[in-house]
């Protein structure tokens, strides 16, 4: 049952990896019948690590530069994010899409990459 839930969520993030960052290379760190720790090589110095448990619904992503969170998104203790500039605050919101995070992430960036 889990298997088939990681699989759809690790299809759902490959797409949207190839989408929003064509020429990244996103490895698989460790998959577990549960659970799957996830990391997207944008450039040298930007990447995108995902931590998603199945069987809790246990999600986590974060956009790393220079071996610094400049953002992320979490639901441990509730949906909150870490603001881009201010990633060691905690601002509660809503459960974002996937989708939503890669546009996010590709916009924080492109941005940052002028």
């Amino acid at each position: 049952m889990f298997e088939h839930l990681l699989e759809k969520y690790l299809l759902e993030i490959k797409t949207l990896s190839s989408k929003f960052f064509p020429h990244s290379f996103l490895s698989v760190n460790y998959s577990r019948f549960n659970r799957v720790s996830i990391r997207i090589e944008i450039s040298k110095k930007f990447f995108i690590d995902i931590y998603c448990n199945v069987e809790n619904n246990r999600k986590n992503y974060a956009l790393i530069k220079d071996d610094e969170r400049k953002i992320g998104w979490d639901n441990l203790g509730g949906w909150h994010c870490h603001p881009f500039g201010k990633a060691l605050k905690h601002k509660k919101c809503k459960e974002p899409s996937a989708k939503k995070i890669f546009s996010k992430i590709k916009e924080i960036v492109e941005e940052t990459t002028k």
